[in-house]
């Protein structure tokens, strides 16, 4: 439930937390195409 509101505000980093909690490797490259 609290994830909803986050992804609200931040999307972008609810989507590399998950990632990054689902696989490390999928995060860093995520990391990238953000930067």
């Amino acid at each position: 439930m609290l994830v909803n509101l986050e992804i609200v505000r931040e999307p972008l980093q609810i989507r590399a937390w998950f990632y990054i909690d689902r696989t490390p490797i999928l995060n860093v490259l995520n990391l990238q195409e953000l930067r």
